[in-house]
């Protein structure tokens, strides 16, 4: 397996392709890049899927199984919301979608996930526009990250 000094370096690298490609055209397009050793894969353009999600990420997830994919990298845009601290401790997260909230921001969003940690950052869009980090989420760093989602926990 890869030391994750490279699967750094991979995600980093998947971050600033995502960016590039949104300022470029002005919209990400939802895609898994899948790797294995130190090599990429393949790569699966997710927008024929999207009305299938859940029966789409069942297949990938078998798929990854049999290729022995150890790695994958997740590109989307996103609507997201900030939960406050109080909020999370209280256990009094608002009950609705981002996409649904006042407070959402559109984001890009770019996920990698191994079978030892997930990693996830999001950065603000307008416009074409890259306007910075949102979010940057680390589970070796941080205990209890839980990504969910439908393109989370392919590889478990």
């Amino acid at each position: 397996m890869l030391e994750s000094v490279d699967y750094d370096r991979r995600f980093e690298s998947a971050c600033k392709t995502a960016q590039a490609m949104y300022q470029e055209h002005g919209h990400a397009v939802p895609v898994i890049l899948a790797f294995k050793g130190g090599d990429m894969i393949g790569a699966c353009d997710l927008r024929p899927v999207m009305d299938k999600r859940e029966i789409a990420a069942k297949v990938m997830a078998e798929h990854m199984r049999e290729t022995g994919t150890d790695a994958y990298v997740f590109i989307s845009e996103a609507w997201s919301a900030k939960v406050t601290k109080d909020e999370m401790e209280t256990d009094t997260v608002p009950k609705v979608m981002p996409r649904d909230r006042p407070d959402r921001v559109e984001v890009l969003y770019v996920q990698m996930e191994t079978k030892d940690f997930s990693r996830a950052r999001s950065y603000g869009i307008s416009k074409g526009q890259v306007l910075g980090v949102w979010d940057d989420i680390d589970s070796r760093k941080q205990e209890g990250v839980n990504m969910g989602g439908i393109w989370s926990g392919l590889l478990k």
